[in-house]
This record gives C-alpha cells, structure tokens and sequence, in this order.
C-alpha cells in the first residue's frame, strides 16, 4: 500500500520551502493585501499575481475566508461569512483552480460588491493553496507538500465611514537597573471600521523638558474591539517625577492622547557590615543592603583591609549584584590564606549607579 505524507505552511506575500537539496516550494503573491473603498451596491474589480518561483509544478486552489484578531494582536481564520465584520463571501473569483509551472506566474481576478446595506468597514482574505506531491518508489510512499498564501482584504463604505479610537487604559513601569520600561496601552475601537493606530509616547519632567520620545509600532483592532499591546523603552531615567504621554495615531479627525504620572526614586543604604574570624586562616565579610526606592538597583564595589603600616593587605572586589525594590541583599564574601596578627581598618565602599554608600569599621585579627 502507497503511504501518504501532508505538510502544510502558511504565509502571506512570499513563502518558501526547501524540501531537497535540488528542489524548492516556493511562491510570491502581489500585492500582500488589499484596500477598497465602494460605495454601497456599487462593485470593483482587481487582481492578483501569484508567482511560482520554484522548481515544481503546483496545484492551487483560490478561495476567501474570514479574520478576526486574537488577544496577542495575531490574525485567527475563520470560514467565510462567520463573522460580524466579514466580506469575504461578497468576492467572486476567477480562476480558482488551476496548475501552475515552475517559473510560471498566473493573474486571478477578484470582483467586491458591497451591499446596499452595509456601512463602514469590513475584512476578508483571499487564499492560495498549494500542493506539490514527491514520490518515493523505494518506500512505495509519496509526501504531499501543501501551504496556503493569502492578500488581506480591507473594504470600506466611504460614504459612512467613521474612524474613531480612544485610549482606555495605559499602565508603565519606571525604568530599572535590568530592564526596560514597560509600556501598556489599550485602544478601544469606538468607529464602524478597522483601525490601525500608530502608537507614540513623549516622557518629560514637571519643568516640561523632553527626556525621551519613541514610536512604539501599531495596535490594530476591528470595530467595537479593545486591543491590548505591550512596548518597552530602553532609556535611563534620573531620579525625580515625569509624565508619560502616549498618542495615537488612526488617520481620523482626532489624535487620542493619554498622560501617565510617574515617580522615579532611587535610593539605598547598607544596613548592616560586619567582619568575623571563621577560622586563623579565613576571615569573613558579611553586609546587608536595602533598596528602598521603586527601582531595582545593580550594587558591586569592593572591601578594602589597611594595615597598621597604612597599607592595603587585601582587598575584596564585590560583583554585581541586582536588588530588587523595596527587598534586601545578604552578601558573604571571604579572605582566605594567610593573614597576619594585627589591627585592620576595613574600608567598604559599594556603587550602585551614580549613588554611593561607604562604611568603615576596625576588625582585630588575633593568631
């Protein structure tokens, strides 16, 4: 009995495949996506190039579905006409089923009719599925290589289009020692059509001085959505009390704005620095650090040991270490091998940015 093998891909505009050294799957479809603006009971016509670019002959198959967007801003397919917003069953096709040669390239003809009720905007995709069969006479087996290539469909209604979005939450974090800060915005689609909003933020001081703006990309959402996103901001910000201002962008009559409050402290301190004799060859260094500000700080410095002589008989070298807000830090470090009788000034100095804290303490070294 012959076997038989699927493999399926999906993209959108160019997919390729390599499946033997001498033989590749590859397509390109122009253009990637589609905008339409028809009145209503009014029609128009295009068309699509599909392009084989590899070196096998393909079956394609054409035909629309629906798209809706998950919560992670991606696109899930549904059948065509399940959805509120679709259009995808107000598009004809021709041809949608034909082979096409290595190097060949093939027009497909779509017509969109917009209904003589519908109002605003609408989505769809138009789909190109492909298949090329590779046989294995040894194994008596063949594996069919299928993928689909899609154009994504936008038709508006210009006669009553309304293209309105607000910002119904934004939450940031100040930037720490570790990370960036964090940027959360949800627009809310408040218009009868899909909106792509582009997305940027200004950051200034109570004095209105700029400290750092960035374009943070787009956040689209369908009609009636909510579409959450999430930005980082890679800067540095000193301590003190800022306002983050983020805009939208949806090529409507109005920008949407919101303002964010925010307060930057940095600040810690040693709380503790102690130095014991673990044993007449090892000595130990123990300290405490406590962040008390709203950002995690990265700490390192060193522990100097000045002899009677006033010289330096050792020094310690402490690494980075990152302290989280509002948390503490246990740190041991130890002096082993020989290490003289004596009177010692201990010297601790750490960093942490452009903050710095010392202590000094007096440690008696006995036999």
């Amino acid at each position: 009995m012959k076997k038989c093998i699927i493999l399926f891909l999906l993209g959108f505009g160019i997919w390729s495949l390599g499946f033997e050294k001498a033989n590749a799957f590859s397509i390109n479809l122009d253009p990637p996506s589609i905008n339409l603006a028809i009145p209503a009971g009014q029609s128009q016509t295009g068309s699509l190039r599909i392009e084989n670019t590899g070196q096998e002959v393909l079956n394609v198959s054409v035909y629309t579905e629906d798209w809706i967007y998950a919560p992670d801003g991606s696109k899930n397919f549904k059948s065509a006409g399940t959805t509120r917003y679709s259009c995808a069953k107000w598009i004809n096709l021709y041809p949608t089923n034909f082979e096409l040669l290595p190097g060949q390239s093939k027009d497909v003809k779509y017509t969109a009719t917009m209904p003589q009720a519908a109002s605003g905007g609408y989505v769809g995709v138009i789909f190109f599925d492909s298949t090329v069969a590779k046989e294995n006479l040894k194994q008596k087996s063949s594996v069919i290589f299928s993928g689909r290539i899609g154009s994504i469909i936008y038709l508006e209604n210009p006669k009553n289009l309304v293209k309105k979005g607000s910002i119904s939450q934004l939450e940031t974090t100040a930037p720490d020692e570790n990370k960036p800060m964090e940027i959360k915005i949800s627009i809310k689609n408040e218009g009868n059509t899909h909106l792509s909003a582009k997305a940027s933020m200004v950051i200034v001081d109570k004095d209105g001085k700029i400290f750092g703006r960035a374009d943070l990309g787009r956040i689209n959402a369908l009609p009636g959505q909510t579409s959450t996103q999430k930005f980082g901001w890679y800067g540095k910000l000193a301590q003190g009390e800022y306002d983050i201002v983020t805009t939208l962008d949806y090529s409507g009559p109005d920008i949407a704005t919101e303002l964010k409050h925010i307060k930057v402290k940095k600040g810690g301190s040693i709380a503790d620095f102690d130095i014991k004799t673990v044993n007449k060859n090892v000595v130990k260094c123990y300290l405490k650090y406590n962040n008390n500000g709203n950002l995690a700080v990265n700490i390192s410095g060193s522990i100097a040991f000045v002899n009677e002589n006033n010289k330096t008989a050792k020094t310690i070298y402490i690494g980075n270490n990152i302290v989280l807000p509002g948390a503490s830090k246990n740190i041991e470090l130890f002096w082993k091998g020989y290490i003289p009788k004596g009177n010692y000034k201990v010297f601790l100095s750490l960093n942490s940015g452009s903050y710095r804290d010392s202590r000094e303490l007096t440690y008696y070294k006995e036999k």
